[in-house]
């Protein structure tokens, strides 16, 4: 069996579609040598900046034979078609054979096809292939109508020692097989990466490795190699995210610190593509060069800005749009500030913290008039940071500013401002139709709802969202707080269950939990099916209130009052969060219940007892429902 190389070579392909690239090449290679019928023991696909290699060992000479079967006329008429049916499916009319079908015979003709030689399928099929690759952009070159992420310069096909020879995009594969590694290129990525790593770890001590930057200078290069280059120490003294932001996005250098405490220094390490030694000094010196531009400039941003303090830009944000249909971000911070006090008052936050989460709010946004954000838009926060505590805020409100922009805020302060202000957004962008469809979401929404969550799950905010958002923004919070659950390890039916009627998420994401650890007791059964019967039956009542008076059965009298005696504590179970508790106590109405459905008709033909009757199953069904849908629940 013999081994087969693919080589692509074009112009320089961008870094962020790399990954993806080399995964699809392998993962079309393998449907398509499926499909084709040739077997194979292993492939691999490796890719830099200018090519692709797929790499697949073992190849089988030949396709597998193909045995079809083709139906032809039913047995009854063999006779006078069965010749006609054997030449259209060229098979000797001695060769056919009968076949029920639904019970009836059929003529049937057994088709052999032999597979061909692998080496005449691949010329065939590479360039397929290459056709096929998912490409996130495209372009035509020349006067062709073939389409590429770049134009392609050389393709190199060997199956075993032997050329695939091919045409595709006005390129004829090589004849001449070329040995990549000894042309100092590394092909394969994960190598080159480590690779990368290691010479930067030698070539300082202490060094920022950015595993992001790392993946993208991964695909910048063939055969790499570092410099460390130097620049002005009184550029120090900007602040450290301006200096590391500004070698990592303009330049993509690699930031040097003193030991272990992340200060910096200043030096920084640059991944070149197998430049000879005598250019080091060169390259070294250019790079120096345009980076001390860089500075430079930030620094003039950096005091700019400070002629203004944060607190005096505020009225600024007016001339800054947020959404179409939305206002601009002036209106937006003035929507943050009454949601912000809204969720204090209406959780259990300590009101002690209302200052500095009304001074969070009215600066949070700030920073977004400054020269430095509007040169590094990912600095926003940062710099809000940065300029409060040079405008004489306190680290609280300082702290809030930056961490109102996260996932995971760790201050309440920062927590609370976070949430309204992506709760704002969220509420805002669904209100003009801008909801995420499929895999976009050009506005972060997906995120916003993901900060939501997880900030209400780490600082345990108790919040009902209803009066604060609609339906549709409610179920897209749900969808996300599901898969999270899911993610975590609960059942699908135990989730359902407890996100129904969502509103609040610590209180679903608390239910699940309690329903998860109590599900395998010997009891949970009786919970489950006596939540389900009350709330099936009590569909029909048309109010909750019980008239004890009405109430004539001794079955019924006994289910009121063991109702009645576990209202109150599972409620005050359920308000101190004690969910399993409230879960137990519930136990204490199966019996009850049971013999309610038992003895009583609940569908009486007495108007009035009827009615009493459904209100009680009511009541006791929004108990339930207080813990769980319980009908949602598998036996």
């Amino acid at each position: 069996m013999n081994n087969l190389l693919l080589e692509i070579v074009c112009e320089e392909i961008p870094a962020r579609f790399m990954p993806a690239l080399i995964e699809d090449l392998k993962n079309k290679s393998a449907q398509e040598l499926s499909a084709a019928r040739i077997a194979y023991s292993k492939i691999e696909t490796f890719g830099t900046c200018r090519r692709l290699v797929l790499s697949v060992e073992a190849l089988a000479p030949k396709q597998e034979d193909l045995v079809s079967e083709m139906k032809g006329p039913p047995f009854e008429l063999a006779e006078r078609a069965a010749a006609g049916f054997a030449r259209s499916a060229g098979v000797d009319v001695n060769k056919l054979v009968t076949k029920d079908f639904n019970g009836k015979k059929y003529l049937v003709a057994k088709i052999s096809r032999k597979g061909e030689a692998t080496e005449g399928v691949l010329k065939q099929l590479l360039p397929h292939i290459i056709s096929s690759l998912y490409l996130p952009i495209s372009m035509r070159w020349g006067d062709l109508d073939f389409r590429f992420i770049r134009p392609i310069h050389r393709i190199t096909a060997f199956y075993g020692k032997k050329a695939v020879r091919f045409e595709l995009a006005g390129v004829k594969s090589e004849s001449a097989k070329r040995k990549v590694q000894s042309a100092k290129i590394i092909v394969d990525q994960n190598n080159r990466k480590e690779l990368i790593r290691k010479l930067i770890q030698k070539a300082e001590k202490h060094v920022l490795i950015d595993e992001e930057l790392l993946n993208e200078v991964n695909y910048l290069v063939e055969y790499p190699s570092v410099l460390v280059g130097k620049f002005k120490a009184e550029y120090l003294k900007l602040p450290r995210e301006v200096l590391i932001t500004s070698m990592k996005k303009n330049q993509r250098y690699f930031p040097v610190t003193i030991g272990r405490d992340l200060s910096l220094e200043p030096r920084f390490v640059v991944v070149t593509d197998g430049a000879a030694k005598k250019y080091h000094k060169n390259i070294r010196a250019g790079n120096e060069k345009v980076l001390s531009a860089r500075l430079e400039d930030a620094r003039f941003f950096f005091e700019e800005d400070l002629k203004i303090p944060l607190k005096d830009r505020i009225a600024d944000l007016k001339k800054i749009s947020f959404f179409e249909k939305l206002g601009n971000m002036e209106e937006k911070t003035e929507r943050i500030k009454k949601l912000a006090e809204f969720i204090v008052k209406s959780t259990k936050i300590d009101h002690g913290k209302i200052p500095a989460i009304n001074r969070i709010a009215a600066l949070c946004k700030a920073d977004l008039t400054t020269k430095m954000v509007f040169e590094f838009p990912e600095l926003q926060g940062v710099m809000g940071r940065e300029y409060a505590l040079l405008g004489g805020e306190s680290p609280v409100v300082a702290e809030g500013i930056l961490e109102h922009y996260s996932v995971h805020p760790k201050s309440i302060e920062g927590a609370v401002v976070g949430l309204a202000d992506k709760l704002d957004t969220l509420v805002g962008c669904f209100s003009i139709g801008y909801e995420p469809s499929g895999s976009t979401d050009p506005y972060g929404l997906r995120r916003a709802a993901q900060g939501v969550i997880s900030t209400i799950l780490d600082h345990k905010i108790p919040l009902g969202l209803e009066e604060i958002a609609p339906a549709a923004v409610l179920n897209f919070i749900a969808v996300r707080l599901k898969n999270l659950l899911l993610e975590k390890g609960y059942k699908h039916d135990i989730v359902d269950a407890a996100l129904s009627g969502f509103n609040d998420i610590l209180d679903a994401s608390l239910r699940a939990e309690a329903l998860q650890k109590t599900r395998n007791a010997s009891w949970f059964e009786g919970v489950r099916m006596s939540g389900d019967r009350v709330k099936r039956i009590s569909k029909e009542a048309s109010r909750e209130q019980v008239k004890e008076h009405d109430l004539t059965d001794v079955e019924e009298k006994a289910l009121y009052e063991a109702y009645m005696k576990i209202n109150w504590e599972v409620e005050e179970a359920i308000n101190n969060n004690r969910y399993i508790d409230a879960i137990k106590k519930l136990a204490d109405l199966t019996e009850p219940v049971t013999l309610f459905f038992d003895k009583v008709l609940v569908m009486h033909k007495d108007e009035r007892l009827k009615v009493n009757r459904l209100a009680l199953l009511k009541s006791i069904s929004s108990l339930y429902l207080r813990i769980a849908d319980f009908g949602r629940l598998t036996p």
